[in-house]
C-alpha cells in the first residue's frame, strides 16, 4: 500500500496529471510477487521518475485540452536530460531548480579540448568549456547589480493580495553539445525564503507571466490536497495499481458532487469581512 501523491502539474489552465510508480531495473522475486499482488501489468518495464514525467507531458499534447505551459518541481528541474527534451518541444515550460545550480552570466565558449603536444592516448570527444568562464549559483544572480527586482501580485488570499519580489534575466547553462540561454526566475518572499526556476519561454516574455507560471503549480497542488481532505480520501492508501491511477478521478468526482451544495452556501452566507 502507498499513499497517492500528485506529481507533475500543468499550468496555467490548472490541469492535474499523475505519474505511475517507478520500478527497479532488475526486480527481485519478492518484488515480482508484490507487483503481481498489486495488479501491476507484467509488461511494465523499468522507467525512472524523470522518464515517466516526460511521458506524461508528451501524452497531454495529444489530447484536445489546450495546455499553455508545463510547470514542475526541482526533481524534474535538476535533470539536464529533461531540460533538453523540453527545449526541443514547442511548449513553454518552467521547472524549479536547486539553489546550488550553477549558471553563466555570459555565453561560454564550448568545444573539444586541444590535446597537449605529444600527448598519448585517445583524442577528446566530449565538448567542454574552452575558455575560463566563471559560474555563479542562482542565489548570487539576484545580487548582480543589473538584476532588477519588481513586486508582482501572486494571488488573492483571505487576508488580501499576496505580492512578492521577482526578478528574471537571461542566463546560460550547459547543454548536451552547446550552451543554452533560458530564463532564470527568482522569487523572494516576505518571510525571507526564495525559490528559483528555469524556463524556456521566448525572449520577449515579460516578467509578469514568468512570475505567475511557478505560482500556478503551487495552486494546483494545494487544490488537489484540499479536495482530497474535503472529500475524506486524503488518508486512503492505494492497494492496487488501478486504484492508484484512478484516485485523482475519484477526488474530482467527489468534489463535483458536493459543489452544488457548497456554491449556494457561499452565496447565501458570505464570509465576514472583519475576519
Amino acid at each position: 500500500m502507498c499513499p497517492v501523491k500528485n506529481l507533475p502539474s500543468l499550468s496555467p489552465t490548472r490541469y492535474l496529471t499523475r505519474c505511475a510508480g517507478a520500478f527497479p531495473a532488475k526486480p527481485s522475486p519478492i518484488w515480482v510477487r508484490v507487483c503481481l499482488c498489486s495488479g501491476i501489468p507484467a509488461a511494465r518495464q523499468f522507467q525512472t521518475q524523470i522518464e515517466l514525467g516526460w511521458e506524461r507531458m508528451k501524452r497531454t499534447k495529444g489530447n484536445d485540452r489546450r495546455v499553455e505551459a508545463v510547470a514542475c518541481d526541482d526533481l524534474y528541474g535538476r535533470s539536464a536530460w529533461l531540460r533538453a527534451q523540453r527545449r526541443q518541444g514547442d511548449r513553454v515550460s518552467i521547472a524549479d531548480v536547486p539553489r546550488n545550480t550553477a549558471v553563466y552570466l555570459h555565453k561560454p565558449v564550448v568545444g573539444l579540448p586541444v590535446p597537449a603536444h605529444r600527448c598519448r592516448g585517445r583524442r577528446p570527444t566530449r565538448c567542454r568549456v574552452r575558455q575560463h568562464a566563471t559560474t555563479v549559483s542562482v542565489p548570487a544572480v539576484g545580487l548582480v547589480p543589473d538584476t532588477r527586482w519588481q513586486q508582482v501580485r501572486v494571488r488573492a488570499t483571505q487576508r488580501g493580495e499576496r505580492q512578492d519580489q521577482f526578478a528574471a534575466r537571461r542566463v546560460w547553462t550547459r547543454g548536451p553539445d552547446q550552451p543554452v540561454e533560458p530564463w532564470l526566475v527568482r522569487r523572494r518572499e516576505a518571510r525571507g525564503r526564495g525559490t528559483d526556476a528555469v524556463s524556456n519561454a521566448p525572449v520577449a516574455t515579460s516578467l509578469s507571466p514568468l512570475a505567475c507560471l511557478p505560482c500556478q503549480r503551487y495552486l494546483v497542488e494545494d487544490t488537489n490536497q484540499e479536495a482530497q481532505a474535503e472529500a475524506g480520501v486524503e488518508e486512503w492508501p492505494a492497494q492496487k495499481e488501478r486504484a492508484w491511477e484512478h484516485q485523482l478521478a475519484l477526488t474530482v468526482m467527489a468534489t463535483w458532487f458536493v459543489a452544488p451544495t457548497k456554491v449556494p452556501w457561499r452565496q447565501n452566507y458570505p464570509q465576514d469581512p472583519t475576519l
